[in-house]
């Protein structure tokens, strides 16, 4: 068994070729399968490459764009993302800054790093919040860029439903649900997999502020509270962004200016019809019509998660770049190149 083992690391190919940009857009939980938004979005994204040391992202700086990792590492350092409110539970929207609720030394910080296939500022875009972490290059990098102008009019030209908005509010809500369960002790016996097939009858809810919504109405499993703030009406209880509403809630009030609900449907028709998973390690083929079957649950999509059939992948096709000239942007050289600018070698 030893041998055979050796025998086949031997055959092992030392080197794995990554997925190119096109591919990745692709692949792209809110893109997945969606031809004219996948188009649309390619010839408005921008290659951009960064040196070892380069800063792409600054804490307390504007949501510029989304950046998807094509190849490379990054290293995020700064403090967790608070969804919409405060530690008290305030609207981080309103006019006072947050920082005169949470002072620096009660807001946890965190270190953490990305590789290709991983989404940078995809929350921050949506809300148009301040980003909550810096993001430093810890090798020679390359993003695919794409600028908060260009999306906001991919909301536009999408917005039949599902629209684009929304089923990146619904990968995001995924992602952040699925952190929600595996903390939860109800679910400690549960594996990742079991989760994402779990949460792929969900929906996203959006409730007004000062609006009233009903939940656990026969037709909901469970709901998650994965942007803002909610009152149980009954309880007088506040929920905060991330966690999980009780099921003995039956009516909530939304406190914040944007309130997200992720809904899961207890309907298991619903789960028959729908053909893909909440993340790329459970994609099926997908059929017209289904309901929720355009999203996957989280952003970070490793590349160990992409589909290798070869109508996902085209595993001999490498891509050649038409490079612009190099630019100088936030104080850091990059050189862009248009993705739409792609000639395929075979």
């Amino acid at each position: 068994m030893i041998e055979e083992k050796m025998k086949r690391l031997l055959k092992f190919p030392s080197s794995i070729q990554p997925p190119t940009a096109e591919e990745l857009l692709k692949n792209l939980p809110w893109l997945h399968n969606a031809e004219k938004q996948i188009e649309f979005i390619k010839y408005r994204a921008k290659l951009l490459y960064f040196d070892y040391g380069d800063v792409v992202v600054h804490q307390g700086e504007q949501p510029r764009g989304i950046h998807l990792i094509v190849s490379g590492m990054v290293r995020l350092h700064g403090v967790k993302p608070s969804l919409g409110t405060s530690s008290k539970g305030l609207d981080i929207d309103d006019d006072e800054d947050e920082d005169d609720y949470l002072p620096d030394k009660a807001k946890p910080t965190f270190t953490d790093y990305r590789s290709s296939g991983a989404i940078i500022g995809e929350l921050n875009c949506l809300t148009q919040q301040k980003m909550e972490v810096t993001v430093t290059c810890e090798t020679v990098a390359q993003t695919c860029y794409i600028s908060i102008d260009d999306l906001f009019e991919a909301f536009d030209v999408f917005s039949e439903f599902p629209s684009l908005e929304y089923k990146i509010w619904l990968a995001s809500g995924i992602r952040i649900a699925v952190g929600i369960m595996m903390e939860d002790i109800t679910y400690q016996d549960w594996t990742y997999s079991s989760v994402c097939a779990y949460l792929v009858r969900s929906y996203i809810v959006d409730i007004e502020k000062n609006n009233k919504f009903d939940l656990y109405d026969g037709t909901v499993e469970d709901t998650f509270l994965v942007y803002g703030s909610a009152e149980d009406l009954q309880s007088q209880k506040q929920y905060d962004a991330p966690c999980f509403i009780s099921k003995t809630t039956h009516q909530v009030l939304g406190l914040a200016n944007i309130n997200k609900v992720l809904v899961v449907n207890a309907d298991a028709k619903h789960l028959e019809e729908c053909n893909s998973g909440p993340c790329l390690k459970h994609i099926q083929p997908h059929t017209s019509g289904t309901y929720f079957g355009d999203t996957f649950s989280g952003s970070q999509m490793e590349l160990y998660n992409m589909d290798p059939s070869p109508n996902k992948l085209t595993a001999q096709a490498s891509m050649m770049f038409r490079t612009l000239t190099p630019r100088l942007e936030g104080g850091r050289l990059q050189a862009a190149t248009s993705i739409a600018n792609v000639k395929k070698i075979y």
